[in-house]
């Protein structure tokens, strides 16, 4: 899923959120989910006045029939206006209609429910086939920086052949933040294993200590960077071992890690490869510029 994972006031990438008390009216071609359409478009008036949304471009995708975006479409105009919706570029339709367009921001309606508007029991059918497949992820894939799901149904009321099934269980999985509570405590002079030297775990504190998103160990390619530095939509990578653990011995795979991150288009910063270990010295000024756009997750690491 291509959101963007950087920066320290990025949006959540990921967002669910369960209607309950839900219905359904209308056959799969023409089925519409009233609840749904009220709590995406109640969303998006929040969004729009939200300093987090500055600027943020929107589109909501339905992944049933036609006329739950015909809703959904008319309620924002009536509720936020022609005028706010041009300047989001905002748009509701179906899968296939963003094919090759993206936005910031993705509102998806599930629009399936296990209840029909009498109450009673709604036999949900499977969305199971390649074509079903390929729609979702279009779906999925059309957001920059935040995927928010609307949906009605649970994961266990759905088909075990159902990609949506899948699509929910994924997004009910909290993705481990290694910025954040997946690394523990890191200190200064206690080997943590997340890091190659308490060296290292010295320069991630003193990136930490000045409001910097930092990301140790980060795979590019075949190799991994000691530490990635993410502000805004970039990212700086900082290799800070020194010649006790990159000496002449590993030259060949040092050369080979740093077109890696080269290739990747995240600059590389040495400044922090020199110092002593109880008090790593700060980057050159110089090699503390913004770096260009940032790097792609990548295979395991390699031998140093």
């Amino acid at each position: 899923m291509p959101v963007r994972q950087y920066g320290v006031d990025r949006l959540p990438p990921l967002r669910l959120t369960f209607v309950r008390d839900a219905f359904v009216t209308g056959g799969s071609a023409h089925a519409v989910n009233p609840a749904e359409a009220e709590a995406i478009v109640e969303t998006i008036e929040k969004c729009c006045v939200d300093a987090a949304y500055d600027q943020k471009t929107m589109g909501v995708i339905t992944l049933l029939g036609t006329d739950q975006a015909r809703m959904i479409n008319d309620l924002l105009l009536e509720r936020i206006g022609p005028a706010e919706m041009e300047h989001r570029s905002l748009r509701v339709d179906r899968p296939e209609a963003f094919q090759g367009d993206e936005r910031d921001v993705v509102f998806m309606s599930m629009v399936a429910a296990p209840i029909t508007e009498n109450g009673e029991r709604r036999r949900i059918g499977a969305l199971s086939k390649r074509a079903d497949q390929q729609r979702l992820n279009v779906a999925a894939s059309r957001a920059r920086d935040q995927v928010w799901m609307f949906h009605s149904v649970l994961p266990e009321e759905l088909p075990s052949s159902d990609y949506r099934r899948d699509y929910l269980l994924y997004l009910r999985t909290e993705p481990v933040d290694h910025d954040s509570l997946g690394l523990g405590e890191v200190l200064p002079d206690v080997r943590h294993p997340a890091f190659e030297s308490v060296f290292e775990q010295r320069v991630f504190l003193a990136l930490r200590e000045r409001g910097f998103r930092v990301r140790p160990q980060y795979p590019v390619g075949r190799y991994r960077i000691d530490l990635v530095v993410e502000g805004g939509t970039k990212r700086l990578a900082v290799e800070c071992d020194g010649d006790e653990f990159h000496g002449a011995e590993h030259e060949h795979d040092d050369a080979l890690r740093s077109s890696a991150t080269r290739s990747a288009r995240s600059s590389r910063c040495g400044g922090c490869s020199t110092g002593s270990a109880s008090n790593p010295r700060p980057p050159d000024r110089r090699a503390s510029r913004s770096p260009r756009s940032g790097s792609s997750p990548g295979p395991p690491r390699a031998p140093t």
